[in-house]
């Protein structure tokens, strides 16, 4: 998964995204455990902690309530998202997908060949434990997808589009993140998420 930041007006709400698979929040689910800058982090799950899973789409969403003692690299979602994408706009976009494997960061770089209303299909070169990892524009340099798996029929790799469960997300978050979001002065982003000492990897 990776952290984000969702907008809304001047203030944006902190979560972790990820595919539900890996940590779809059940009802009977307490808490999450995460590893962060080698620290284990457990982010109890309650009633004030906002979140939201769709498990058809294969997302889930989850407040993150920010730390003194934790750094947490803050993605950004792509502002168009929330006005004019549509599949015709981002087909053939590039993009490129950072994820890792159990020594490194890994960004492997490819293209949408495929969209629908959901979906992404894209030829990014991935591993199995990229589940979850955050689909980039490489026009934005934000996040436009989740990346979920392997679509072997189509020989493509499946990712959700975020336009449909970020929408759903703050129309049913909007007051909350209007008293509770931070304005830019309480957070950092993360704008060099790519650097030279990584391993890129090209299309599939």
């Amino acid at each position: 998964g990776f952290f984000c930041l969702i907008p809304y007006g001047n203030r944006s709400l902190p979560v972790l995204i990820s595919a539900a698979h890996i940590i779809g929040v059940k009802e009977d689910l307490k808490e999450i455990s995460l590893e962060i800058n080698e620290c284990i982090k457990i982010i109890e799950l309650n009633e004030e902690r906002k979140t939201f899973t769709d498990l058809y789409l294969n997302i889930t969403i989850v407040e993150i309530i920010p730390e003194k003692d934790h750094i947490y690299d803050f993605l950004m979602l792509d502002d168009n998202l929330f006005k004019d994408y549509s599949i015709e706009m981002l087909k053939n976009e590039s993009i490129y997908i950072l994820h890792f494997d159990f020594n490194s960061k890994i960004i492997s770089y490819g293209n949408i060949k495929q969209m629908s209303e959901n979906n992404i299909y894209h030829s990014c070169n991935t591993q199995n434990l990229s589940g979850g990892a955050p689909i980039i524009s490489v026009t934005s340099g934000k996040i436009i997808g989740l990346h979920i798996g392997t679509k072997q029929n189509f020989n493509l790799n499946l990712g959700t589009f975020l336009k449909i469960p970020i929408t759903q997300f703050i129309n049913s978050n909007k007051d909350y993140i209007n008293q509770k979001g931070l304005t830019s002065n309480n957070y950092s982003i993360n704008k060099n998420i790519c650097s030279r000492s990584e391993e890129h990897t090209s299309e599939l």
